[in-house]
């Protein structure tokens, strides 16, 4: 949100990830009012969701790990095994890590918490950062411990670790906004910029944003190269576009285009 601000307040031109039904109603308002301009959708098929950890489910043989909740399917199912996920500071409870306090998605998760019974036996944990969540994920991952929480696609977390997206009922606008007892909403993750941007910003690069599109599958593939070869992100920008030119190019004119290939 304090980006999302930032961006309406003139500090940042572009701002080239606004996940719009997280930051609902500012969002919404921002366009109503004529604060941001949406260029394009970055991409539009990610995913929201409580995770596991495949293993709780299905076990790994190859890391001698026996499945800890076979029957575990959906989220309302967590209730069932607070043993499995035990809060570490509250033996006899389970512990879900929620998202961040500050992330709107964090009050549909409490909701869900009323709607599914969660709070019969499990504890609504809200970590203070996104890398507290990589940080207790990746601890638990890597000791093949147990583990729930909010997360989302596209990230290295998702890319590379195997997990579980639990099941909730079919997306419905008003019952998730209620209740929060359906599954998470389909984000338009848009590029956006200031209102004042179109008249400050040269028309080639406007162009360049309107032309802008990824998708969570090409996005991942890049964080799993980022991964495995402990690159940065401008060494696996430069790796992307060598193996995407395809894509990239469709974002540029020929010209440009051209250049770009050279610098590679």
């Amino acid at each position: 949100m304090a980006t999302f601000q930032g961006m309406i307040e003139g500090d940042i031109d572009v701002y080239s990830e606004v996940w719009t039904d997280n930051l609902e109603p500012a969002y919404s308002e921002a366009i109503e009012n004529e604060e941001i301009v949406d260029l394009s959708i970055n991409f539009d098929d990610n995913i929201q969701a409580l995770y596991v950890p495949t293993y709780v489910i299905e076990g790994d043989e190859e890391r001698g790990i026996e499945p800890m909740a076979p029957d575990l399917r959906t989220v309302e199912d967590l209730k069932n095994y607070p043993e499995v996920f035990e809060d570490p500071e509250d033996p006899g409870r389970g512990r879900i890590l929620n998202a961040p306090s500050g992330y709107t998605v964090e009050e549909k998760i409490t909701k869900k918490f009323d709607t599914y019974g969660l709070d019969e036996t499990m504890n609504n944990f809200l970590p203070g950062s996104d890398a507290a969540i990589v940080t207790d994920l990746t601890d638990h991952y890597e000791n093949g411990e147990a583990w729930v929480g909010y997360y989302w696609s596209p990230t290295w977390v998702t890319a590379v670790y195997d997990l579980t997206a639990l099941e909730e009922p079919e997306y419905d606008e008003e019952t998730y906004n209620e209740t929060g007892g359906t599954a998470f909403p389909p984000n338009d993750v848009m590029v956006s910029v200031n209102k004042d941007f179109h008249e400050e910003a040269p028309e080639e690069i406007i162009e360049f944003l309107e032309n802008y599109e990824t998708s969570n599958d090409l996005t991942e593939e890049a964080l799993i190269y980022m991964y495995d070869n402990d690159v940065s992100a401008e060494e696996a920008g430069a790796w992307w576009m060598e193996n995407h030119e395809d894509v990239w190019t469709s974002w540029v004119s020929e010209d440009v285009a051209e250049t770009v290939k050279e610098a590679l």
